[in-house]
């Protein structure tokens, strides 16, 4: 993605009268509207989980915040999502690192995944994000 403040020196003499900072804070509200709206920034992540782990921390590129997760794999198989209520009514003890071959994912914490059941592995995202 292109850093904001190149996008200065075209916008910067359309209002001439206006402070950078301020130029650069509602290009940065535009930019990350547009992504979340749009879903236009779009990025695979593959990270490891571990067995027994909740909540994995999902790592994002510098300077980008999670829109959302498009799709998930572990190992190749997909996962299907679900809400934090419809775990707590289908799977009471998803909180409690059980472990075994994962079928579903919540995203209960922000920018985590809790894989249910646990187990070691790689998760393969694609996710869409906005300037943070």
């Amino acid at each position: 993605m292109t850093p904001l403040d190149r996008l200065l020196t075209g916008l910067l003499p359309a209002v001439p009268d206006c402070p950078e900072p301020v130029a650069l804070h509602w290009l940065r509200e535009s930019a990350a509207k547009l992504c979340t709206e749009s879903g236009i920034w779009r990025a695979p992540i593959v990270m490891p989980v571990t067995a027994g782990q909740v909540a994995t921390p999902i790592p994002l590129p510098a300077g980008a915040a999670l829109v959302g997760i498009q799709s998930a794999r572990f190992n190749g198989y997909p996962l299907i999502s679900k809400c934090d209520a419809a775990m707590d009514a289908e799977h009471p003890d998803w909180l409690d690192g059980i472990e075994g071959a994962p079928f579903c994912y919540a995203e209960g914490a922000a920018n985590a995944l809790t894989p249910y059941p646990t187990a070691t592995g790689s998760l393969a995202l694609r996710v869409t994000l906005k300037p943070a």
